[in-house]
Parts: structure tokens; C-alpha cells; sequence
């Protein structure tokens, strides 16, 4: 009778009715239900332990703002893990760049989870940002970074110089949703040479794995642009050229759709286009009705900012 009693006192307990959905929110994977879980393990236990869901939203909340994540952890309003915790789940950084070990261990195992063969045809992406010009020594691994490293394809010289890009290449499934970023090289005044010998070197180290790269994915710069045409035994502009490590099937080239039309607005903002004999003013009647609606309290064109009409980035 005094079992019945309890049992009944906590199915009309709704606190403790909250806490059976919780657990049967964990164990369908919310991460909500699986932090709160997690927190009250560790809550009622005095060795901390983290689930690798949780380590691996706390790295990330620490890389988004570590303030706010040392806050939380020092009021502890949260068992959090602390920096040696997830170092230990990252993993120390060596610093290499290129295909390094680790990315091809990475590449293989993704190779063997695919479950059909078209699975591997993939998109070679490759993309330069801007990068603060830097110099950096990690005592840790008692190197120097953010100097110009591009790997084999780097002439050597007498003065190093500080890098001011960063030139990254990612795989991109085609057939099914994967992203794998396989290279990364610190650049300055890239040229096409050097840029032809790192994709080429990439690419041959993606098909010995297993991989198939049937695109190279690029924006429409003068390099990219350069880098295309090199593939090409005419030397000219092709969307679909011999494959470089498989020679019975194609190697598409395509520039990124979203460079395309920024550089489309930019033509209609800076030059006076004409079709046949007639000039298009497509730049003229937007800055048009961003002057005109700039005084109005209700705007026709409700997104259209000073940014679209006077970008900073042409």
C-alpha cells in the first residue's frame, strides 16, 4: 500500500512528471533535454561528466564568446567543462597546413560511411578571404603563425612575408549533404601557377582516397579565372574540360552564382551598358527610388539600404 501511495504521489507530482518528458526528449536527441540531462547528472554527482553532444556545443559557445562562457562557468549558473576539457575533446593543433594527416584519417572514414558509389562525386570548392595581417608564435608547438605558407608550391625566399589571405578548399557533396573541408594555405599576391599546383595537389589526394571531384567551384576572379582557363589545352574559358586524374570522364568548372550576381549589380552600378544602341540604366533607376523613398516614412521597396546602391565590396 505504501508503494501505491508513492507511485501515485509522483504521477500527480508534476515536477516530476516534467522530468520523465525530459528524459524522453533526451532519448529522442533534443539538445536541450540532453544539456538539462547532463546538468543534473553532474548536479547530483561529484565527478563532472560530458556527453560528447554536450562537449561539442560548449566548444562551440566558447568559440562564439568565451566572456560569456567563463561568466556562466565562474557564477556556476552551469557545470561547464573547463578549457583543459576541451582542448583534450579538440585535440592539440600542429599547425600544418595542406592535406595533413588528420584530414586524410577524416577523408577516409567519410569515404567508407557512404553507402552508394555516387555518394563520392562531389564539388571541389575554393575560396580566398581576407585574413588580418598577423604574426603569431604559439609556444605550445614552438611556431610561428601567420606567415605566407603555401606548402610545395611556395618558392623559397629570403624574407618571409606576413600573409593577408586565406585560401581554403571544401568538399561539397553532390548527391548527398556533406561538407569536408580538406585544405587551408596562408597567401599573399596568389598567382595562377602556384594556385594550379595546390588544386591539383588537393584534387590527387581526394581521388587516391576514393573521392571523385566532379566540379571546381570558384568566384570570378582574375585567378579563378586564370586557373580555369589553364585547364583547357586552348588556354580558353570552358565549362566542361578533360578530367586531369581520370581521363574518360569530364571536369566541370562553374563560378559561384552568388559572385555572378554581384558582380552583374556591379556592372549596372559603375558602367553605362547599351543594347543595341540603347543604353540599359538598371544602376540609374535604383539609385532613383532610394533617393526617392529615403524620405518617406512608408518604403515601396521595403529591403532596398544605401549598401545595394553604394557597396563598399565592388
Amino acid at each position: 500500500d505504501k508503494m501505491k501511495e508513492r507511485l501515485l504521489g509522483y504521477e500527480e507530482n508534476e515536477a516530476v512528471q516534467d522530468f520523465v518528458r525530459l528524459l524522453k526528449s533526451a532519448e529522442a536527441s533534443d539538445k536541450t533535454a540532453l544539456f538539462i540531462k547532463n546538468q543534473v547528472a553532474n548536479f547530483c554527482n561529484q565527478k563532472n561528466v560530458y556527453s560528447e553532444p554536450v562537449l561539442r556545443e560548449c566548444v562551440l559557445w566558447k568559440a562564439c564568446s568565451t566572456k560569456g562562457y567563463e561568466h556562466v562557468r565562474s557564477r556556476g549558473l552551469f557545470k561547464l567543462p573547463c578549457r583543459t576539457t576541451l582542448q583534450k575533446y579538440v585535440g592539440q593543433s600542429t599547425g600544418e597546413i595542406g592535406v595533413t594527416s588528420l584530414i586524410k584519417e577524416r577523408l577516409r572514414v567519410e569515404y567508407k560511411n557512404l553507402s552508394v558509389p555516387q555518394e563520392a562525386y562531389c564539388s571541389l570548392i575554393i575560396d580566398e578571404m581576407a585574413i588580418a595581417q598577423k604574426v603569431i608564435y604559439d609556444r605550445q608547438v614552438d611556431k610561428v603563425f601567420g606567415l605566407v605558407d603555401m606548402g610545395s608550391a611556395e618558392l623559397s625566399t629570403t624574407i618571409p612575408q606576413v600573409a593577408n589571405r586565406l585560401l581554403c578548399f571544401v568538399l561539397r557533396g553532390l548527391s548527398t549533404s556533406y561538407i569536408i573541408p580538406v585544405d587551408y594555405f596562408f597567401t599573399r599576391c596568389l598567382k595562377n601557377g602556384k594556385l594550379r599546383s595546390m588544386t591539383m595537389e588537393v584534387m590527387q589526394s581526394v581521388e587516391k582516397v576514393g573521392f571523385r571531384v566532379a566540379r571546381i567551384v570558384a568566384d570570378n576572379h582574375q585567378t579563378n579565372v586564370a586557373l580555369f582557363k589553364s585547364f583547357s589545352e586552348e588556354g580558353a574559358l570552358l565549362h566542361l574540360v578533360p578530367h586531369p586524374f581520370r581521363e574518360s570522364d569530364p571536369l566541370f568548372l562553374a563560378f559561384d552564382p552568388n559572385h555572378l550576381i554581384k558582380n552583374l549589380r556591379t556592372n549596372f552600378l559603375e558602367r553605362e551598358l547599351v543594347d543595341e544602341g540603347q543604353a540599359i540604366r538598371g544602376g540609374f533607376y535604383l539609385k532613383k527610388i532610394f533617393d526617392i523613398q529615403s524620405q518617406l516614412l512608408v518604403k515601396p521597396v521595403k529591403f532596398l539600404t544605401r549598401a545595394h546602391v553604394q557597396p563598399n565590396n565592388l
